[in-house]
């Protein structure tokens, strides 16, 4: 489930190229097994779905559908998830990659997916300077899903506090899937694509 919300399009390298990237790589890794795969874009609802598919013949035709992805919307995790679930009954593992920047909250919408037995994956992708922003003086900041605007100064007191939050807020993250039996893996969008798969997903047990 690739969250193509309008905040996922940003970031140098982009988030949203980065996940439609992997959502591409580990649905061929799936289809090479002969895995059920199926992939499904979310914003403020679920999207046009591909798949069901269960052999490698149909990559390209997941490649085609991960490149016509454009994005839109605000998050809401808690409708889109659900109306995945009802759209389907078999449960299986799903693999949520987004960057978790919503007004609403995620947790209820992945805990209507643990309670129907599915194994949750959280891939968190964000961008470089969101982690370790090293801008400063007087801003406009402008919320990407809303359009709403702040004006701000970034002081090294501004920096400091929005490291303490940031941490706060991770740590948060990590505590519940952590509680809930979620694998979670915090991405820069700046990792290489074959280190992520190679090395990072494979430590997780994500790829074989």
């Amino acid at each position: 489930l690739v969250d193509n919300s309008r905040s996922m399009d940003w970031g140098e390298p982009n988030k949203l190229q980065l996940a439609l990237q992997l959502a591409g790589a580990l649905g061929y890794v799936g289809l090479s097994n002969f895995d059920r795969v199926q992939c499904a874009t979310f914003s403020d609802s679920i999207g046009i779905s591909f798949g069901p598919a269960r052999n490698q013949r149909e990559a390209q035709n997941l490649f085609a559908y991960l490149a016509g992805v454009e994005a839109g919307g605000e998050t809401n995790f808690e409708t889109s998830l659900r109306s995945y679930a009802a759209q389907n009954r078999r449960p299986g593992t799903v693999i949520i990659l987004s960057d978790l920047l919503s007004h609403s909250s995620f947790e209820n919408g992945v805990r209507y997916l643990l309670e129907r037995r599915y194994d949750v994956v959280l891939l968190h992708l964000l961008a470089p300077a969101e982690i370790h922003p090293a801008v400063g003086g007087d801003l406009k900041l402008i919320d990407r899903e809303t359009g709403r605007f702040v004006d701000v100064t970034l002081n090294q007191r501004a920096l400091n506090l929005y490291q303490e939050r940031y941490s706060r807020w991770t740590s948060a993250l990590e505590a519940f899937c952590a509680r809930h039996g979620i694998l979670y893996e915090r991405v820069e969008s700046s990792e290489p694509l074959d280190k992520l798969l190679f090395q990072t997903f494979r430590r997780r047990g994500l790829v074989a």
